[in-house]
């Protein structure tokens, strides 16, 4: 999922959001690597580096709660 509207650089792992019917939870930050490297200009691809531009990283998360998510959704974070 693609998502705007949260402060990234605030979610951690253990955090939790509802997106649309759906539940997940943030279990760590993807590290980039060559596979996404042709996405990039010059494929520097270590812009999206959790270790040197926190919040701007890609996250891996788990569904707890499987649900229809469409466009547009509203993302809630969750209390812990």
């Amino acid at each position: 999922l693609t998502v705007a509207g949260i402060d990234f650089g605030r979610i951690q792992p253990g955090d939790r959001l509802r997106i649309g019917a759906a539940e997940i939870e943030i279990t760590r930050p993807c590290p980039p690597c060559k596979t996404i490297a042709g996405s990039f200009t010059n494929r520097k691809f270590t812009r999206v580096s959790h270790k040197t531009h926190p919040g701007w990283s890609r996250l891996y998360a788990k569904v707890l709660v499987e649900g229809e998510v469409r466009p547009g959704d509203a993302v809630e974070v969750l209390a812990r």
